[in-house]
């Protein structure tokens, strides 16, 4: 018990305020009842080193970390966000590495600044990123039979999804969900069907075949095959040759007049993207479209909590322990 009550703690500890950052780097791991600190650059290289194949839990303090490019083990990751917000004391927690993989079932990324791409081994199935910021996610599996399965990102911001080789071979996977993300482009295998649900996606060239649901498309186009339900759509309806199916989807829309701030679709740290009128831009099933709708609407904050106070003193064989915490 006493362990556990350390390790809650440390967690806690580990996600204070921004001025955390320049105090100290820390990775805490926990495997089960064990729990150990490692801190400097190369904290979680250790935490990672010592963790178990299964099972274990790193949480990473905000400050940037050095990383094994390789993740091989079934771990689950927690960063203190990937933006900067002063007002609810967060600092971000960057993964110092040009590539992230992912080469392992059931892995579990959230509150992280990856300044690279993260890419998905064949094979592999379980993978959850929440809450993240990467340039692009990829994948590379030549048949469905070696296709990574049960993916989900949700809550995202990234360049996009990318499932090409080069000369245009197709890769692929398959139950891919993207949900309640911000990305720019999509460049994906032909013979796999992503869904995106409740996204916004600011790409400059036609959007590639998928299942669009509840989006709002900042494209100039779509290609064949594409099926659409519930979006919004910054280009004019397709005509029926093109093979595309769509219904409920709103075509031709001024992207200024979609969301209540300014900015169009252009991202910013401040930004909500609450609409302006939920009621005009909700699809057949009721939901709004883009990311303030869905099952997880558009929040950035991990799931940490933030300390505001933490005081341990030891009187004899008792720890007494006064903190102040708060979900953020």
């Amino acid at each position: 018990m006493m362990k556990k009550i350390l390790f809650t703690l440390l967690v806690l500890r580990c996600a204070m305020t921004v001025k955390a950052q320049n105090e100290m780097l820390s990775a805490i791991l926990q495997t089960g009842d064990q729990v150990t600190m490692y801190t400097g650059v190369d904290a979680f290289k250790n935490a990672y080193t010592n963790a178990a194949d299964e099972g274990s839990i790193i949480t990473l303090s905000p400050g940037t970390f050095n990383v094994n490019s390789w993740i091989e083990k079934s771990v689950t990751i927690y960063g203190a966000g990937w933006e900067e917000d002063v007002e609810k004391g967060i600092a971000p927690t960057v993964i110092n590495s040009s590539s992230l993989y992912l080469n392992k079932t059931n892995i579990k990324l959230e509150g992280l600044y990856v300044n690279g791409y993260i890419a998905i081994a064949n094979s592999t199935s379980g993978i959850l990123i929440d809450r993240c910021r990467f340039n692009n996610f990829t994948y590379s599996a030549n048949s469905y039979d070696v296709a990574p399965n049960d993916i989900m990102i949700r809550r995202c911001y990234f360049g996009g999804v990318i499932g090409k080789g080069n000369y245009g071979v197709d890769y692929y996977i398959t139950n891919l969900r993207v949900e309640n993300c911000y990305l720019y482009d999509i460049y994906q295998g032909g013979g796999t069907q992503i869904l995106f649900d409740h996204c916004i996606i600011v790409k400059g060239s036609k959007t590639y075949p998928a299942l669009y649901t509840n989006c709002i498309l900042g494209t100039s186009g779509v290609e064949n095959n594409t099926t659409l339900k519930n979006c919004v759509c910054i280009f004019s309806e397709p005509t029926a040759a093109t093979g595309v199916s769509q219904t409920g989807c709103w075509f031709g829309v001024n992207s200024d007049n979609i969301f209540s701030e300014e900015g169009g679709l252009t991202y910013s740290a401040t930004r909500t993207f609450e609409l302006k009128d939920p009621s005009t831009h909700s699809g057949l099933d009721g939901k709004p479209v883009g990311v303030s709708g869905g099952n997880f609407p558009w929040y950035k904050i991990p799931s940490i909590p933030i300390v505001k106070s933490l005081q341990l003193s030891l009187d004899g064989r008792m720890l007494d322990v006064t903190y102040e915490a708060e979900a953020r």
